[in-house]
């Protein structure tokens, strides 16, 4: 079996309940936005065996049937409402069970899903061949984003890019299989527009702590109706916008809180961190190039450029950044912390290990550093304290990814 089928197959086994053929149609669209990285790619496949769809990008001049690196995106509703996790576990273990000699290591995880890197060495019937993968879900269906290289491995720097790219990428579901939004009905519990826009034009409903995106964008359109000269109103639907993960509903609301008031800082900090996300940097930095013209001595604006360097793999650059933020703010815990995964994807663990202490120390009560500063011990072979990060982070709430615990397991010796 050649390595494409295999891949294939693994889609079909996971999102469908028999081994279809997938067949040649145009008619969809792809939930996947994603940046590339600045190389002409053009769709080489498009094909689906309904309800599952596969779109195969690949570099001009080759073709789906030749070619040396491919991107893949495959998305469909599964047989059973499983949680992602059991999605991304099944899909290992048929990995293994195919190629027994495949090499997976886990990237980054969520609750929205995980990223892993694979490749074969020496499996028989099969190429060499490196892949970066993607798996998420939204509602029940599952979405899945492949980066394939026919060389067994990447450089540092093509490897970071293509993760940051993988992992940036955004999903807009299809209509029809957007998870139906909760239906809060009208009532008085909260005031009234005209109630709130009386005499200020500066007050703006405030909802940043419900998590009902839908009915936080009604609210502030019906606030931008009574009053829609004020530019915070725009900022904060663009903010409601962005957490429901509607990125362009949020940049035209930030560009209009923009056009009403250039000198809204919030607006140029909220759209550079969609536009980072996004994988569109030179934007990014263009938004935070104004943040910092405008707010020189705010640690904030040097976190936030610091994480687009980090997703551009540019980390000498990203560490002057975190470095600048501490030292406006010795106290700053996040700053500490950003830098210190910085230093630990450049595998100077020890120097992570500090930042990660530091911001511990301002800020003892964040799973997700105890997990950090756990990994980086492990690579230093510091079993025991690596263990006692893993739990606290666990007491804490983070969900650890289960390689990691096998791997730490056998090298600590512990069942």
């Amino acid at each position: 079996m050649k390595r494409r089928d295999l891949i294939t197959l693994l889609i079909i086994v996971v999102l469908s309940p028999i081994g279809g053929v997938y067949a040649q149609n145009d008619d969809f669209s792809d939930p996947w936005t994603l940046s590339f990285d600045g190389r002409p790619w053009v769709v080489g496949n498009k094909q689906s065996a309904q309800p599952q769809k596969m779109i195969e990008y690949v570099l001009e001049g080759e073709s789906s049937s030749n070619w040396s690196e491919l991107v893949r995106s495959s998305f469909g509703e599964a047989i059973e409402d499983l949680r992602v996790g059991k999605v991304v576990e099944d899909f290992v273990s048929r990995l293994n069970q195919d190629c027994p000699k495949v090499e997976i290591n886990f990237i980054q995880e969520n609750s929205e899903g995980s990223v892993l890197e694979w490749k074969f060495n020496d499996c028989p019937g099969h190429e060499g061949q490196y892949e970066i993968i993607r798996i998420s879900k939204v509602g029940k269906t599952i979405y899945k984003l492949e980066y394939i290289n026919k060389k067994s491995s990447l450089s540092e720097g093509e490897k970071a890019n293509w993760m940051n790219i993988i992992w940036n990428a955004h999903i807009t579901p299809e209509p029809d299989i957007v998870p139906e939004p909760d239906i809060v009905p009208e009532s008085d519990i909260r005031p009234k527009p005209e109630e709130l826009f009386q005499e200020t034009s500066n007050k703006v409903i405030d909802y940043s702590k419900d998590k009902n995106y839908d009915e936080q964008i009604k609210e502030y359109t019906r606030a931008i109706a009574i009053n829609p000269e004020n530019a915070k109103i725009y900022l904060k639907r663009g903010m409601a916008y962005k957490q429901k993960g509607d990125f362009e509903q949020a940049i035209a609301d930030l560009n209009k809180a923009i056009e009403i008031d250039p000198e809204l800082v919030a607006a140029y900090s909220i759209r550079g961190n969609i536009y980072r996300k996004k994988n569109d940097f030179e934007k990014a930095h263009s938004d935070f190039e104004k943040v910092l013209k405008m707010t020189p001595d705010s640690p904030y604006s040097y976190l936030n450029r610091g994480a687009v360097y980090l997703n551009e793999g540019l980390y000498d650059q990203a560490i002057e950044d975190n470095t600048r933020a501490i030292e406006l703010n010795p106290e700053f815990s996040e700053a500490y912390s950003a830098r210190g995964l910085v230093y630990l994807l450049k595998q100077e663990y020890a120097q992570a290990i500090l930042d990660f202490s530091k911001s511990i120390e301002l800020d003892p009560q964040v799973s997700e550093t105890y997990f950090m500063r756990a990994r980086c011990n492990f690579y230093l072979k510091d079993f025991e304290k690596s263990w006692a990060d893993f739990y606290k982070a666990e007491e804490l709430g983070y969900k650890s990814n289960p390689k990691f615990i096998d791997k730490l397991r056998k090298a600590s010796g512990r069942q």
